[in-house]
């Protein structure tokens, strides 16, 4: 609110070198986490529809492949990933956050749209026991490391069908189509892969 006192981020940065007297450096150090058996390793291949007239992607088949250390609730860990492969689906797909003018548009789950059931997929769950981690009885967490795959796997699957990679999400279906139909290839009317 104070335009006399603005500036930019190329200034700040420059004063905070000048201050510090040269670069800022920082290190730190975990422990559990050093070697394969304190990393989390996840694969997901996703097979999507996509209907070359609306734009609309369908997600037809979804594979996830996640190292859990040791699975000592192998039920349990399925339903973490298939929860998060859900999260990672409306992430890819439907869930925008829309604000303009600092006003948020999205103000409701009518324009917020999460995915439903009928718009997930069986998600196929293999879990592996490979690399023992650093919690009880050799576990590694599988809260958050099912999401993460899970876009990346839609988009690349849309890519792979119709020749057109999206980076931005999600991948709406006015987003595909506007991109569908901004591609050298002539469209056909469905494209299916994985």
């Amino acid at each position: 609110g104070t335009p006399s006192r603005r500036a930019s981020y190329a200034t700040l940065a420059k004063q905070a070198l000048q201050s510090a007297g040269g670069p800022i450096f920082g290190q730190g150090s975990t422990t559990g986490a050093e070697g394969p058996g304190g990393l989390t390793f996840a694969v997901q291949m996703a097979e999507v529809e996509v209907d070359e007239e609306t734009g609309v992607v369908r997600v037809t088949r979804l594979a996830a492949v996640h190292d859990v250390g040791r699975a000592i609730n192998p039920l349990s860990i399925e339903g973490q990933v298939a929860g998060g492969v859900t999260q990672g689906m409306g992430f890819a797909l439907t869930e925008w956050l829309r604000v303009q003018d600092g006003e948020v548009l999205t103000t409701n789950l009518m324009t917020y749209l999460l995915p439903t059931a009928p718009d997930v997929p069986r998600v196929e769950v293999s879990v592996l026991e490979e690399f023992p981690g650093a919690g009880p009885f050799g576990a590694k967490g599988v809260g958050e490391q099912p999401v993460i795959p899970t876009a990346a796997a839609i988009a690349n699957a849309l890519a792979n069908a119709t020749g057109v990679q999206l980076r931005d999400l999600p991948l709406t279906a006015e987003r595909v189509l506007a991109a569908l139909r901004g591609r050298e290839k002539p469209a056909g009317s469905k494209a299916t892969a994985s």
